[in-house]
């Protein structure tokens, strides 16, 4: 049975679209670009093109970040081969062969359409930066009622669990930069539950603001790095500048930040939960700050309401409307298409 890995490389954040495609191309040695302004078309593409991958162990699924489960790249490592959306191609100077989709669907896009669009999307950035800016002041309140003696001895007993046993490797360590979720013209949405699913070691990590999550992430993250095993590094889809998940597939661990808007709870033996809140935060601080901490949350959530609420606008733009008039001709154009990539990596 063949392995689903689902991810994003782009995301919408405080700090912009930003992406990581780069470091997941590593060893990649064929990559397939796609080029059209349809970015739906280049989706089904892409989907009708994963059912016909024959003999291959694991598919990395990059998904899209503007429509839920929408497509923009596939990668078979084991192979060597990438297909992308153009989109999500950073270098110019990487090998690859262009296919330009307007061969079979002619489309375009008046550059207007393209400025509104850009348009959107930095007001959207400018309401996550809003609510990041209003977030910063909800960490400072546990930020001043915690331990961090406490917090370093939890990150000293996590480490001494994943790494006591661990031999270090005679190579250096690839980290792939990654996103489990991401904000989209549909809401916030995330791919946890089918990235973690396969792991047998699964660390939930609770905690407030400020509690010292990513930092505890970092510091697993920097020891795997020391000792030369590959991680799966997926950055916060709000901040990108902090941590939310570290994935380390050879010593079948996963930890990751297990609070809103990505909560979720062990439902196997051996999952654990690491709660910071509850042991190196003063007890009663919720309670103590009670009506502060609303106000802030209600501040901080109504700019991430803003913001999702202007990527919606996106919506009604010609590059996410599908262009299935006749559905039996565009099957037919989708499977000449999908005939042309595989010629090409013949």
């Amino acid at each position: 049975m063949v392995e689903n890995i689902p991810y994003f490389v782009r995301g919408h954040t405080a700090e912009g679209l930003v992406n990581y495609i780069d470091s997941n191309l590593q060893g990649i040695e064929t990559i397939i670009v796609l080029k059209h302004d349809n970015k739906q078309l280049i989706a089904d593409v892409i989907e009708y093109f994963k059912t016909k991958i024959e003999s291959t162990k694991k598919v990395e699924t990059i998904y899209s970040p503007y429509l839920s489960k929408q497509l923009e790249g596939l990668i078979l490592r084991d192979k060597s081969y990438a297909l992308l959306s153009a989109d999500v191609l950073l270098k110019k100077d990487i090998t690859r062969e262009v296919i330009d989709l307007n061969h079979w669907l002619p489309m375009h896009v008046d550059e207007v359409v393209k400025e509104n669009k850009e348009k959107i999307q930095n007001e959207a950035y400018r309401c996550f930066k809003q609510a990041l800016s209003i977030h910063d002041q909800l960490e400072r309140v546990y930020i001043d009622e915690m331990d961090f003696s406490k917090a370093d001895k939890i990150a000293e007993n996590v480490l001494s669990e994943i790494f006591a046993d661990v031999p270090m490797q005679n190579k250096q360590a690839h980290v792939y930069k990654r996103l489990f979720g991401t904000n989209t013209i549909e809401g916030a949405i995330n791919e946890v539950e089918q990235i973690i699913e396969p792991i047998k070691h699964r660390v939930f990590i609770k905690g407030r603001a400020g509690t010292g999550k990513s930092v505890l992430l970092k510091k697993v993250l920097n020891e795997c790095v020391r000792l030369g095993y590959d991680v799966e590094l997926h950055h916060c889809s709000f901040d990108p500048h902090s941590i939310d998940m570290v994935l380390i597939r050879d010593l079948n661990y996963c930890l990751f930040d297990s609070t809103a808007p990505h909560e979720f709870f062990p439902t196997r033996a051996t999952d654990q939960i690491v709660d910071l809140y509850e042991t190196t935060v003063t007890e009663g601080t919720d309670e103590k700050y009670a009506e502060k901490i609303t106000q802030i949350t209600q501040a901080y959530k109504k700019g991430m309401r803003d913001g999702l609420d202007h990527l919606s606008d996106l919506r009604s733009l010609p590059f996410f409307i599908s262009l299935e008039h006749n559905h039996e001709k565009y099957v037919r154009q989708i499977e000449n298409i999908v005939h042309n990539i595989q010629q090409t990596l013949k």
